[in-house]
């Protein structure tokens, strides 16, 4: 029933491309383009000084649990042997619901109203998501703002930035591997930082989306 709904349209928007790979994969036959969810950049001042770890995450949704548990579980005591002085901060929804002990260097700010104040001020974002789909609108926001990023491959999917806009870990060792070489170097933290927020203003801003989309519905 999926299928024959969708092969009834005139054409489908997806926000990724491996969406659109998993529709032609249905046997969708109806024309299909991948459009850039839009962040738009601001004239903004980051502070590259400061090498604070963070996760950002609502805990009512099942991928962020799992990536909290992971970086917790995991991520963080290889971190902590490598950088003894380390923090990290906790932020998002229903925090206060995960009891995480506030030890060895981890506070929970919990919800924050804006984030932007956060991403311009805090340091580094940790983005250790395993599962789920889609793209993760935070992960544009962070990069919009400048913030410097380690990810796992999983949590920048749909994102075609390259390494020179964020570090990208294969696997466990190799997260703990560039968290440690990004929280050594303000001058990394602020080349990707720019290079990130150049490759949103190139790619993901209301204008390039705008015409993506304009020229798709023509086209259809």
């Amino acid at each position: 029933e999926e299928q024959r709904i969708l092969n009834s349209a005139d054409g489908i928007m997806s926000i990724t491309s491996d969406d659109s790979e998993s529709f032609k994969k249905m046997g969708i036959k109806v024309p299909i383009r991948t459009i850039a969810v839009p962040r738009e950049t601001d004239q903004v001042k980051t502070d590259y000084s400061s090498s604070t770890f963070y996760f950002i995450g609502s805990m009512n949704w099942e991928p962020n649990i799992e990536a909290l548990h992971y970086l917790l579980d995991e991520i963080w005591p290889g971190i902590k042997k490598e950088i003894p002085e380390a923090k990290l901060l906790l932020i998002g929804s229903f925090m206060d619901t995960m009891n995480v002990p506030e030890r060895n260097g981890v506070s929970i700010l919990g919800f924050v109203d804006q984030l932007d104040e956060i991403y311009l001020n805090e340091g580094i974002l940790l983005c250790p998501i395993r599962s789920g789909s889609g793209v993760r609108i935070k992960v544009l926001e962070a990069m919009s703002k400048g913030a410097p990023i380690v990810s796992t491959q999983k949590g920048v999917e749909g994102i075609q930035s390259g390494s020179a806009c964020l570090l990208v870990a294969t696997n466990t060792n190799d997260f703990i591997k560039q968290a440690s070489e990004i929280y050594a170097s303000q001058p990394l933290r602020e080349s990707l930082g720019k290079n990130a927020q150049e490759f949103i203003r190139n790619n993901y801003s209301l204008e390039t989306t705008a015409n993506t989309i304009d020229e798709f519905v023509r086209s259809v």
